[in-house]
């Protein structure tokens, strides 16, 4: 029961991670739409412009917007990586939590036997002693 919660509060951890890092992307991406959208408006609302200047305006915007990519792609790969760290370090966690549960339930279990056999020692140190005292009864008659 125990591993249970411990494994359904670490989900729910992993899971406030992700949601954190799924907005920051969201937030990245329409940061980025509005601006080309609003690098578009401009474009379309301009008056007409001389051939070279709109195609200086086109090469900037495609490479504003490449660099948005390789960014985002940055940001993704980044993600990535951090998210296989983090659950390395979940599982070594977790792997030492279990070793250390199945110790301390090797150890109660230990104690308890340890305890039974104890117990049964004492009856039958009691059985044998009532048993001679029964025979040297038996003896004085």
């Amino acid at each position: 029961h125990i591993q249970a919660l411990y494994r359904g509060k670490k989900a729910r951890q992993a899971t406030a991670v992700m949601r954190r890092h799924i907005r920051v992307i969201q937030r990245a991406g329409r940061r980025f739409v509005s601006k080309f959208e609003l690098r578009r408006k401009i474009l379309s609302s301009a008056m007409p412009l001389q051939r070279t200047h709109a195609v200086i305006q086109i090469q900037r915007m495609w490479r504003g917007y490449m660099a948005n990519v390789d960014f985002i792609l940055l940001i993704l790969a980044t993600i990535k990586i951090q998210s296989f760290a983090r659950r390395y370090i979940v599982a070594t966690e977790y792997h030492y939590l279990l070793k250390g549960l199945v110790r301390a339930q090797a150890n109660f279990r230990g104690r308890q036997a340890r305890q039974i056999i104890a117990t049964r020692l004492e009856n039958s140190v009691r059985l044998q002693a009532a048993g001679r005292r029964f025979l040297a009864k038996l003896e004085m008659r």
